[in-house]
């Protein structure tokens, strides 16, 4: 990107340079004069997207390869607990609550119980809590369909690139 910089600040001195050289000159006749100039900067504009694509691909392998790791995370995770469960069940059985070694010392806990809803409707207010978010996507429905929303409107549309790759 660095390139990209310093290909825009030759480009601008250049064009300054010749506003200079010419200052009776139009813009279009400006323009026509310096239409070859642009090569170096559109050099540096095409590898710095080029540079940008490689970047792109690399944060799609990295997303890859976090997946595959929390797929694998889940995967001991699920172990663990499942290892946790059947010494639980075996110390139950057998009637063992505490088991002692050098390294570590097991017993068994007993948790809190937890709340179960039964019937949600009948439930007071005061348990109840609701959260109200703005449905952007009907919003803009409805303001390109020309219909006044009150508190919203639609915001100035941004340029972006688009890159063909062959």
């Amino acid at each position: 990107m660095a390139n990209l910089h310093v290909a825009l600040a030759n480009y601008r001195a250049r064009l300054d340079e010749i506003r200079r050289a010419y200052p009776d000159e139009s813009e279009d006749d400006l323009a026509d004069s310096f239409e070859g100039e642009a090569g170096d900067l559109e050099t540096a504009i095409l590898n710095s997207l080029r540079g940008a694509l490689y970047r792109e691909a690399q944060a799609e392998a990295v997303k890859h390869l976090i997946n595959v790791w929390h797929v694998r995370q889940e995967r001991h995770r699920h172990v663990a607990q499942a290892t946790r469960a059947a010494a639980l069940q075996a110390m139950q059985e057998v009637g063992i609550s505490k088991l002692p070694a050098a390294d570590m010392t097991v017993s068994i806990g007993r948790g809190k119980p937890g709340v179960q809803i039964i019937n949600e409707a009948r439930l007071a207010r005061r348990y109840l809590r609701a959260t109200y978010a703005p449905n952007k996507l009907k919003i803009a429905t409805d303001l390109e369909a020309g219909i006044k929303v009150r508190g919203a409107t639609l915001g100035d549309a941004a340029d972006f690139l688009v890159i063909h790759r062959r």
